[in-house]
């Protein structure tokens, strides 16, 4: 059959052609060398977590062993401040983001947000930024498997299949091979085909590489496997068939060459470039700087009024009250003034929601316009999947800013109990002490969406091959 003579002689070039099995060797290599460097960065991130909370959790267990030894009356504070009965020696709990074993194959959201943070019942709680560091390396982006996949792929097929009509016509044997007992049309298709085959068992070999050098087992989740493969076949068909499509007509090798870098920068860096500064003059945002003083000038009118708020949060929880004894008569004063930073807390929460919503509001807006704006490059939907797959996309961040934020008002309600009950911290509430609990987040609908997204732009661009491939010029 005619498909197998062309894909034996295809099999045939590629096995003399060096050049293009060293770019499938060097393309293997910078894989592995990307994983290594995102797993390196990745296994600080997880060690920081882990030391955060093995520091929390000796810390509680000294305080606790205070406590008892206390209420044995084996050790004794000559004052509140700096005993583990006081709130503030149990203020700070650590809360760490779950990274998923896949989250070597991207960074994402990774260099935007802390994967460590802490939080305190009298402040608010939000998911930090990294500590200050030199700009320039996250003004280039990270260097993971991702940014191999969605930038460097792309240039390898292009390397490899920039003049696959233009070369022949180029020698002069295009002529010869249009004389063939096939249509020109079929003979592309099928070269082209058997190339996409090949590079897309290339490029999974390279993300195996790249998974044994993370130590992750990727048959430990098949469906994402699955998808995974799936992506990468169908973003490097989006390439080939690009390819083929602009050698149609009676362009050089060196044209096509010309036109396929242009697309790839227009579509990989123009696009979505402008995509966000359009997204930025549409849906401007509100300057944080601004939102930031609003809050700070509430909290200091409710400072002024915190008689006026306890009262008032007397009043819309009684509840906190009812166990209310006098042991701990002594430290009255000190309870007081807990229950009137919970209460002006409270009422700041109150009166800078509004504003902070709003804030979210414009966010979400803007990055849904860009979103559907950067549809027009499927490498931004890519992009988007790779990072889901990794479990470190922004649906990702945001769940566990909700979860930080959830936590805290367990961790407050914590203390306020025992604020507006006028108890100090004993040995039996450590064991009742909120602590962080998150599981990694399973998401799979930017995956859904980019496959189908994908999917469709290929079979336009198949479509579009057949139309125009049905007769080449010979010269």
């Amino acid at each position: 059959m005619m498909w197998r003579v062309i894909w034996a002689h295809e099999s045939r070039l590629l096995r003399r052609d060096r050049i293009s099995l060293a770019a499938a060797l060097g393309f293997v290599m910078i894989m592995i060398a990307a994983a290594w460097v995102n797993g390196d960065k990745l296994n600080r991130w997880e060690q920081a977590g882990a030391t955060a909370v093995a520091e929390q959790e000796a810390r509680f267990s000294a305080q606790h062993a205070d406590l008892v030894a206390m209420e044995a009356g084996e050790k004794h504070y000559d004052s509140l401040f700096g005993s583990p009965q006081s709130y503030f020696s149990w203020a700070g709990a650590v809360t760490v983001f779950p990274f998923d074993s896949w989250a070597m194959l991207s960074t994402g959201s990774g260099d935007l947000f802390a994967p460590v943070s802490q939080v305190k019942f009298y402040t608010k709680a939000r998911v930090p930024g990294h500590d200050t560091a030199n700009p320039m390396p996250r003004l280039f982006g990270a260097f993971d498997p991702a940014f191999v996949l969605l930038y460097l792929l792309p240039l390898f097929v292009i390397a490899l299949n920039y003049g696959i009509v233009g070369d022949e016509r180029e020698c002069g044997i295009l002529p010869m091979v249009l004389a063939q007992p096939v249509s020109p049309r079929q003979l592309f298709l099928l070269k082209i085909v058997w190339r996409w085959g090949v590079t897309s068992l290339v490029v999974l070999f390279a993300l195996c590489a790249a998974f044994a050098v993370g130590g992750v087992n990727p048959l430990a989740k098949p469906l994402a496997l699955a998808q995974l493969a799936g992506l990468v076949w169908l973003y490097c068909g989006f390439w080939f068939l690009l390819c083929l499509l602009v050698n149609t007509g009676r362009r050089g090798a060196h044209q096509c060459a010309v036109a396929l870098t242009g697309l790839w920068a227009m579509l990989l860096l123009v696009v979505p470039a402008g995509a966000h500064l359009i997204g930025g003059l549409l849906y401007p945002i509100p300057s944080r700087i601004e939102a930031i003083a609003a809050q700070r000038l509430a909290a200091a009118d409710a400072a002024k009024q915190g008689g006026e708020i306890l009262a008032k949060f007397y009043q819309d929880h009684p509840e906190l009250s009812a166990n209310r004894g006098d042991t701990y008569a002594q430290y009255k004063a000190t309870f007081q003034w807990y229950q009137r930073t919970l209460a002006v807390f409270e009422a700041v929460e109150a009166i800078t929601a509004p504003m902070e919503q709003d804030f979210e509001a414009r966010v979400e807006a803007r990055l849904r316009f860009e979103q559907g704006l950067a549809l027009l490059s499927p490498a931004v939907s890519v992009r988007e999947a790779l990072d889901e797959l990794a479990g470190v996309s922004r649906v990702h961040y945001r769940a566990y800013q909700q979860e930080v934020q959830d936590y805290a008002a367990r961790f407050r309600m914590f203390f306020a109990e025992k604020a507006f009950g006028e108890s100090v911290i004993e040995s039996a509430d450590v064991a009742r002490l909120p602590r962080f609990d998150m599981a990694p987040l399973q998401s799979n609908a930017s995956v859904l969406r980019a496959l189908a997204w994908l999917a469709l732009v290929n079979l336009l661009l198949l479509a579009a091959c057949a139309v125009l491939g049905r007769e080449i010029p010979a010269r």
